[in-house]
């Protein structure tokens, strides 16, 4: 009898495992599809009719590099989507793609992008543009982080959810981010330097020749500078105003959650 029952149990045991490997074989695992066009995905040539480029990306990340070609940019797109089967991702993935609208002397990039899809994960699209150094830069929205370098004219970002990074600039600058900002700038005369952030640290360095009013508020961090000579400098809390040279520009920083740091660097005049 007892035999019997081992026997019978045995069975009942081997049924719900045979039924719990069926389950798991029809489960089918995430399709990740992944691309980076290492070749440009948009190419333009243009004249001198061009003077400024507005760029937003509200997927990622925005990289921005100034070069020595003047009537001529290029853009570069990396994306990475997955969903249940390899139709749907191949579907939703080929549906992104990058366009242009000129109007006046301004060029926007603007990122075409297929409906919402629930059987679609969607993890980031970054964009790389490479752009005449001389081109004043506008960013609207960036869902990442934002890196420009080598541009000499006016730079804007208007918001970046995570940190920004500014490297060989020269001209005015005015951003805003949610995380760091770390800026390497050549002001020039009646220049202005704003940079904002609402839960970050601020880097700023500037010649050490460099001729501006200096305003800074850090709301619950320190404020320090080193490698530079003010005429006066006053530090009061959490505020710094000062003058370095003849005070020509003006340079306002400040963050609601973190620490200013403003550095002076050897430069030729």
């Amino acid at each position: 009898m007892t035999t019997k029952w081992h026997t019978l149990l045995l069975l009942v045991l081997l049924s719900l495992y045979f039924i719990s490997c069926s389950k798991s074989d029809n489960t089918t695992n995430p399709v990740i599809l992944s691309d980076f066009e290492k070749d440009s995905i948009l190419g333009l040539t243009f004249g001198d009719s061009i003077k400024a480029i507005h760029l937003t990306n509200s997927f990622g990340n925005i990289t921005i590099n100034g070069w020595n070609f003047h009537d001529s940019m290029r853009v570069y797109m990396q994306k990475k989507i997955s969903a249940a089967d390899e139709e749907t991702a191949e579907r939703y993935f080929t549906g992104f793609s990058c366009g242009t609208k000129l109007q006046a002397d301004t060029l926007a990039l603007i990122i075409v992008s297929p409906e919402n899809n629930a059987e679609v994960t969607f993890d980031h699209l970054d964009i790389s543009v490479n752009i005449p150094s001389e081109l004043i830069c506008k960013v609207f929205e960036s869902a990442g982080f934002t890196f420009a370098d080598q541009l000499s004219n006016d730079l804007t970002v208007l918001s970046s959810k995570k940190s920004v990074q500014v490297q060989r600039h020269i001209g005015s600058c005015r951003i805003t981010s949610e995380e760091d900002i770390n800026v390497q700038s050549y002001l020039l005369v009646d220049g202005t330097c704003n940079l904002a952030s609402l839960h970050g640290d601020i880097s700023l360095a500037i010649p050490d020749h460099t001729s501006s009013l200096v305003s800074a508020y850090a709301a619950s961090g320190e404020i320090k500078y080193s490698g530079l000579v003010f005429n006066s400098v006053t530090i009061s809390g959490q505020t710094m105003t000062g003058v370095l040279g003849s005070g020509d520009g003006m340079i306002d920083l400040r963050t609601d959650d973190g620490d200013i740091l403003l550095r002076g660097y050897a430069s030729r005049k």
